[in-house]
């Protein structure tokens, strides 16, 4: 009986694992160009060093690629604003934030450009414009190399990108991506 628990639990550990390392074909195909195409990788490529492959993906880019951030906390979004900017608020603007803090996902919100346009005409007073700089700041992150070579770019700081993928990738993955 604890064998087959233990069974089920390895097997549905390595179904997560494959799970959020799967990539599409055409990320693959990206992928695949991209390492070959790295001076920085090409000696672990040479002599299949693909865990070395995949430390050297799982960094921060360089030069620095922005993305926005899949989700935010609220208490994110409340550490963002200042509270000067809070107390200037109109009841209106106070109950929109109300209804998103109400409807927010498990406490989440997702950064899109609708949510980010709502935020941004909150605080759309002149004075609040050092809350809407945190929070500007607050939607994104810098992507690791690996979301880098997979997002959808300009990716700056004025405009990230969108993530096509997210995490890190296994020393696996790279392998049956550079062997197929």
């Amino acid at each position: 009986m604890i064998r087959k628990l233990i069974t089920i639990i390895a097997l549905a550990l390595l179904a997560i694992g494959a799970h959020a390392q799967s990539l599409t074909p055409a990320q693959q195909t990206a992928l695949k160009t991209y390492i070959n195409g790295q001076a920085d990788l090409s000696a672990a490529v040479a002599i299949r060093d693909w865990p070395a492959v995949a430390i050297a993906l799982n960094q921060p880019s360089n030069p620095a690629l922005y993305v926005y951030k899949s989700s935010v906390s609220l208490g994110e979004i409340g550490r963002a604003m200042l509270q000067a900017d809070i107390a200037n608020l109109t009841t209106a603007n106070t109950s929109r934030l109300q209804v998103i803090a109400q409807f927010a996902d498990a406490g989440r919100v997702v950064p899109t450009a609708d949510m980010q346009s709502g935020f941004a005409s909150i605080f759309s007073v002149s004075g609040a414009s050092g809350t809407r700089a945190n929070l500007t700041a607050l939607w994104q992150r810098q992507a690791l190399r690996i979301e880098g070579v997979l997002a959808t770019c300009p990716c700056t700081s004025a405009t990230p990108g969108a993530l096509n993928y997210e995490g890190t990738i296994s020393g696996a993955t790279v392998q049956q991506v550079m062997t197929q």
